[in-house]
Formats: C-alpha cells, structure tokens, sequence
C-alpha cells in the first residue's frame, strides 16, 4: 500500500462546453496534495502530464497511488502532473457499448491537458485494466480530434490485450478486433514512435488471465515489453487485479522509470525502452562502448568446473572461457563483487547490469549467458572476468553442459 502525507486534492479540469455537453456523463480531474493545490486551482501546471485511465467500474480516485508517491519524489526540475477521467465507474468490461464513448473523451482530454501547458508537450498514458485498451484505441480517432505524436509512452495494468475477458456483447468483440487489427498492420508505421509497457499480475489475479497481458502478435520487443510483475526487479511478487493499482513496489518501480524519462527527456523510442528495460525487464542489455582498464596483479584463476562457490578475504581474480566453451549456459551469482567482459586487453564492466535476486536486503545478483547463441556484440569477448575485492564478496558459478534431455517413449 502507500500513503499521502497530505489531504488529496482532486480539481476539476473543465473541456470546451460542446464536449461537456456531449459526454455528460463523465469529468477529467488533477491530482494533488498541499501547497501544489493553488496552482491547480489556478490551472497552472509545469510538470510533465500522465493520463490515468481506471477500468471497469473503477473511480477516478485511484490515480492517487501513483500520483502522491510521484509528487513525493519529484522535485522542482522533475515533477509529473497526473490527471485522471471520471467514467461514472461504467461497466466497460461487461458492456462493449460505452467504449467508443469513452475513447473519444480521452483524446479530448489529451487535448484539453495539453493546452494548459505553455510549451508543446507529449503526454503519458497509463491505463488500468480494460481502460488500458482505450489508450490504443484512441490512435483510431481523426486526426482533428488526435494527434499521434502527442504519445510517446503507454504503460497498461492487467490490461487484457489479446481479447476480453468477456464476450459479452458484439460491441466489445468489434472493438477489440478494429484496435487489435490497427496495431498489428501500423505498429512500424504510424506507430512507430511508440512504446508499449503491459504488466500483468499473475496467478494472484483471478479476473484477467496473464496470458491475455501479452503483446504477442500485437507488437514486437524492439519497442514493448509484457512482463509479470513477479519478474520485475524488486517487485519480485504477483498482485491481483485491484492490487497491482496500489503495490507499493510496483508503483516505487514505475514512478522511478517515469521520473528517469523526464528528466532525461527522452523522446525516442530506443532510449525510452533502455530506461523501461532497466527498471521492468528481467533480462538487460550491455552497453558494449564503454570499456575499462583493469590491473591485474597476477594471473586469473580459470574456472572449468561446472559448479564452483567461491568465498575470498582478499582480492583475487577469476576467468571463465567463453570461447570454445564446452558448456551451453552459465550462470553466475554473486554478492560485492565485479565483473567483466575480457578480449585480451578489452575490458567491458557490466556490474550494472546484474539483476538482483531476492530479498532485497541480501545485496545478491545474478547474470547468464547463453554461450552457444551468444549475441553478435557478445561474440567480440572470450572470456568473463570476477573479482572479488573484499571479506563480504562471495561468488557461486554454475556451467550447464546440455541443455537437452532426451526421453524415449515406450510405444
């Protein structure tokens, strides 16, 4: 759970009179707490806007999870504004119809935010349950009413992409099949300055299946990322489908992320989706460029064993072959300690780039490597460099010979 440390403050965001009148039904809202209150009254934003779009008879209010812990750590140079639409808590999930409606009063509401801002910006969307799909389906609308370029970023939770949960009426199919068939033939077209993070709860949520989470089909991971929240770094549990609104370590992670892209402000899809990789994906990649000095006081133990724990009180280095490796896989798990990738006097630091295992607390990490698929810029390296500097750091090495078991079949 998490919690404000002031009175939350929903302000009423008028839109033109003629939208208001034909969507009475529903309300676009800020979110603040304190002394940030009179701006907004005032209408006076300097942030960078978040769109949050709730789902199923879902209210407007639970923006609150991600937007108090966002204004706690943002500051003057970085500082998200969310905002959120009231949709009179529909049955969007059961009741296809309304829909269309709603996608329509979010591009009006991406319209009406960012005309309160003096310079031109791009917007956030992050989506809850179905109203995750409304963030997809507003690329449908005319480009009167929506601009593309304005999005550069979708987050969804629990989101069922695939298909609904429910069949419940022909309007839900045929929206889902129109927005479905868009994405697939525009997302390296029109869509291709977009990024696409979906998280699903896992086994934990009984209402939307991980399995209708995933982009597959839809997109491709050049540019999107599904994941479960148990797999997110420091998340590392599943959440049910209210939940995964207000998880503490998963509102932490994603505020993180989003804070990280602003005040790096970036806008192209490659360095949005680094950012994203960092914070949500199991697996990085390596930043091959930068490579390092290492002195090496005396000569590397080689490690050939498959398995190997190694426990040091003083500095020691160690080498464990890449090239013409007999081994498929290995893994390698480690606590203080340093590791490179070696091509005679190349050296790449990729600390930074081991995964943490839990608990947290245990400062342990992790990191594999598929030796016989190797990636092309891993394939310039013959050998991975450890050392292990002080008392705490501890090492455990496992090299996996075959990955494949043969079972033969009585028939």
């Amino acid at each position: 759970m998490t919690y404000m440390f002031e009175n939350p403050t929903y302000h009423r965001i008028s839109l033109p009179i003629d939208i208001e009148n034909r969507y009475r039904r529903y309300r676009l809202y800020s979110y603040c707490e304190g002394i940030r209150c009179e701006a907004h009254r005032r209408n006076q934003f300097t942030g960078f806007p978040v769109l949050f779009i709730v789902g199923n008879a879902d209210s407007y209010r639970q923006v609150r999870s991600l937007g108090s812990v966002a204004y706690r750590m943002g500051d003057k140079q970085k500082q998200l504004d969310f905002f959120s639409i009231d949709f009179n808590e529909e049955l969007s999930a059961l009741f296809g119809g309304v829909l269309e409606q709603q996608t329509e009063f979010v591009a009006y509401s991406i319209q009406t935010i960012l005309s309160l801002y003096k310079v031109n910006r791009t917007i956030i969307l992050v989506g809850n349950s179905i109203g995750g799909l409304l963030p997809r389906a507003v690329f449908l609308q005319p480009s009167n009413r929506f601009n593309p370029n304005t999005v550069r970023l979708i987050i969804t939770q629990a989101t069922p992409h695939q298909a609904p949960v429910i069949h419940s009426d022909s309007y839900v199919i045929d929206f889902y099949s129109r927005v479905n068939e868009y994405w697939k033939n525009e997302w390296n077209n029109s869509l291709k300055h977009l990024v696409l993070l979906s998280l699903a709860g896992g086994d934990r949520d009984h209402l939307v299946r991980s399995d209708l989470c995933s982009l597959n089909g839809l997109t491709d991971e050049s540019r999107s990322i599904d994941v479960l929240t148990s797999a997110v770094p420091h998340v590392w549990t599943s959440t049910d489908h209210r939940c995964i609104v207000w998880c503490r370590q998963l509102v932490l992670t994603t505020t993180r992320a989003l804070l990280e892209i602003i005040q790096e402000k970036k806008q192209n899809p490659q360095a949005i989706m680094q950012i994203l990789k960092r914070y949500f994906s199991p697996s990085v990649d390596f930043n091959h460029g930068l490579n390092t000095t290492l002195n090496l006081t005396k000569e590397p133990t080689i490690i050939t064993e498959s398995s190997v724990s190694i426990r040091s009180k003083e500095q020691n280095d160690y080498l464990i072959p890449l090239k013409d490796s007999k081994f498929h896989r290995i893994i390698i798990h480690l606590t203080h300690t340093q590791i490179y990738l070696k091509n005679h006097d190349i050296m790449t630091d990729i600390t930074n780039t081991l995964i943490p295992i839990p608990p947290t607390y245990s400062n342990r990490k992790m990191i594999q490597f598929d030796v016989k698929n190797l990636d092309d810029n891993l394939k310039q390296y013959d050998s991975i460099l450890i050392r292990l500097e002080n008392q705490k750091a501890q090492v455990d090495i496992y090299q996996i010979e075959n990955n494949e078991q043969i079972v033969e079949l009585s028939t």
